[in-house]
C-alpha cells in the first residue's frame, strides 16, 4: 500500500468518524429536548398532584365536620320521645315525596306559548345574562320609550303591558 491510499483510506475514515459524530449530536441534541419536556411534564404533573392532594384533605376534613355535626344531630334527636322522632320521620318522608312529585309535574310541564314565539325580543346584560320576553309586552309605544334601571323596574313594566287589555291584532315584525 503507498502513502497516498493510506491517506485517502484515513481521510475517508475520518470523514466517517464526522458524519457518526453529527449523527451522535443530533441525536444527543433529539433525546436532550424530550427529556426536557418529560421534566416539564413531570413538575406540572407534581404540581397537579399537590393541589389533588390538598383538595382531597380539605373535603376529608369537610367530611369530617360533617359527620360530626350528623352523629351530633342524631344524639339530639334521639332525645326525643318516640312519638315525636316518628311524626318527624313521616315529615320528613312526606317532604321528599312531596319534592319528587313536584320536580315531575316541572319537568312534564310544557313551556308557555310566549317563550315559543320567534317575535320575542331578546335582552342580554352585561353579565350575558340572556331574557326573552314577548314582542306583545312592548308593542305600546310608552313602556317601550321608558328606559330600565334596574330589574326590579322592568319586572314592574312586564307585569303592566301583561294587565293592559288587547288591542285588536298583533302586528307582525319585519326582520
Amino acid at each position: 500500500m503507498t502513502t497516498e491510499s493510506v491517506n485517502a483510506q484515513v481521510n475517508k475514515l475520518q470523514k466517517h468518524a464526522r458524519k457518526n459524530d453529527l449523527k451522535q449530536n443530533a441525536f444527543a441534541e433529539s433525546v436532550g429536548s424530550r427529556l426536557e419536556k418529560l421534566q416539564a411534564t413531570v413538575d406540572h404533573t407534581g404540581a397537579t398532584v399537590d393541589a389533588t392532594a390538598t383538595s382531597v384533605e380539605v373535603i376529608k376534613n369537610t367530611l369530617v365536620g360533617i359527620s360530626s355535626i350528623g352523629q351530633r344531630l342524631l344524639y339530639f334527636i334521639n332525645t326525643f320521645p318516640v312519638e315525636m322522632r316518628e311524626l318527624l320521620h313521616r315529615v320528613v318522608r312526606s317532604n321528599l315525596q312531596i319534592y319528587t312529585a313536584l320536580q315531575q309535574h316541572q319537568a312534564a310541564m310544557p313551556p308557555t306559548p310566549t317563550n315559543l314565539l320567534q317575535s320575542n325580543i331578546r335582552f342580554e346584560n352585561g353579565l350575558g345574562v340572556i331574557q326573552e320576553l314577548p314582542y306583545e309586552f312592548f308593542r305600546h309605544w310608552e313602556i317601550c320609550k321608558k328606559p330600565f334601571p334596574d330589574r326590579l323596574e322592568l319586572c314592574k313594566l312586564t307585569q303592566e303591558a301583561i294587565r293592559r287589555p288587547v288591542e285588536g291584532p298583533i302586528p307582525k315584525r319585519t326582520r
